[in-house]
């Protein structure tokens, strides 16, 4: 749960994408004594962006993680803060591109099927039933990764001859070095989805309805993020530094490479269709986004070029409206799924914020019912469905007649 305290724009908006991307199904902020305007002026941003969009957020699945970074229970006993400091490593994993989650040594065999490799970090100590774990998943072909900080015999494991991290801030994020010897291991063993040649971009696969989604995010550099590290006991009163003024509002541009067939890329975001090139079994991406923020990116298989509104001429007082909501290709329902807005307006021009909502057009089609009060306004009543990933729209009218 983030705070609103802090008094810099960028970092509020940076950690909301990051939010974001990891797939929570919601955020709540912690407001305490009083809120900067740096956060109101960030939440101003991306409360609308969230909101119009929290249908397809919210169904948002994660792809099936291939990287297992093992985090052992036993480990954390000896060392407290080892799942803090094992933190350091998915960082630099997700970096390297890795399709990366934790997962305990217990989970392994419900999920061990999914993973391509397991590595351990920094792993000094583990119980012999987690160790067997390990050997029977090497047995079935999985492959096990120890980096040399790990001090426990796994036999059969690839031993790294680096560590996957440093535990400490100002030297252990955004080393690039580092970053590409885990790149370059990794290769052999777990061929990511989606990669891209600029590690500051976070690139997480999410799925619904059967289709693909990407959040990509930019992420700071180490330079940027060390010079926005606060003085110890400091943390509340750093302010914006002059030298990253409005560097949130810049623009970041960077290719993103994904292992698909050919479809069409749009921006949910922004509602923007995305440059795309083939390039053998590869789609090349040229991804756009704001500075220390990011884009999600969805991969349909047609261009939704059209939405139909299907709503009764006349309704009836009392009684409910029926509509439809169709996206299309050409005349054809596009089997995907869309997130739509639906607004209503009143014969006086007020919009119904009652009767509109957020929704997921789920196989290209979304039904709802608009239950008229027998005191609603009489006249024209206009319901718009916008699609917001291509921002096409449609609208149709309602007559409700007088009493």
């Amino acid at each position: 749960m983030p705070e609103t305290m802090g008094k810099r724009r960028a970092m509020h908006l940076h950690n909301a994408y990051l939010y974001m991307a990891s797939g929570l199904d919601g955020l709540a902020y912690f407001i305490y004594e009083w809120s900067s305007p740096a956060a109101l002026e960030a939440l101003k941003q991306v409360g609308p962006l969230m909101r119009r969009r929290r249908k397809l957020l919210g169904a948002l699945e994660p792809a099936p993680r291939t990287v297992g970074l093992l985090v052992p229970f036993e480990n954390a006993c000896f060392r407290a803060l080892y799942p803090a400091d094992a933190l350091y490593a998915f960082c630099n994993l997700a970096m390297a591109h890795a399709e990366v989650e934790p997962v305990w040594p217990e989970e392994l065999p419900a999920r061990a099927a999914q993973y391509k490799a397991i590595l351990l970090h920094d792993v000094d100590w583990l119980t012999e039933s987690n160790l067997k774990r390990l050997r029977y998943y090497m047995a079935q072909g999985g492959t096990v990764l120890c980096d040399s900080l790990t001090e426990v015999d796994v036999p059969g494991a690839v031993k790294l001859g680096f560590p996957l991290a440093s535990a400490e801030r100002k030297t252990g994020y955004g080393d690039l070095e580092q970053i590409a010897r885990i790149k370059k291991a990794l290769e052999a063993h777990a061929q990511p989805w989606a990669t891209s040649e600029d590690p500051h971009m976070l690139l997480r696969r999410f799925t619904c309805g059967g289709m693909d989604y990407l959040w990509a995010v930019h992420l700071m550099s180490h330079k940027e993020d060390l010079d926005h590290l606060p003085a110890p006991g400091k943390e509340r009163d750093a302010g914006p530094l002059p030298a990253y003024a409005d560097f949130d509002k810049r623009e970041h541009a960077a290719a993103i490479r994904v292992r698909t067939g050919e479809r069409t890329v749009y921006d949910v975001l922004t509602g923007k269709k995305m440059e795309c090139a083939v390039k053998g079994d590869e789609l090349i991406i040229q991804a756009r986004m704001r500075t220390w923020q990011g884009c999600l990116l969805a991969f349909y298989p047609a261009a939704p070029d059209a939405v139909r509104v299907k709503a009764p001429e006349r309704a009836t007082r009392g009684k409910a409206a029926e509509v439809s909501v169709e996206v299309l290709a050409g005349d054809r329902i596009l089997r995907a799924d869309f997130p739509i807005e639906i607004t209503v307006v009143e014969p006086g021009g007020n919009e119904n914020h009652e009767y509109g909502h957020a929704a997921l057009a789920r196989g290209g089609v979304h039904r709802f019912a608009i239950p008229f009060a027998r005191n609603d306004a009489s006249g024209k009543w206009t319901v718009t469905a916008r699609e917001l990933s291509t921002g096409r729209k449609e609208s149709a009218t309602i007559e409700l007649p007088e009493h």
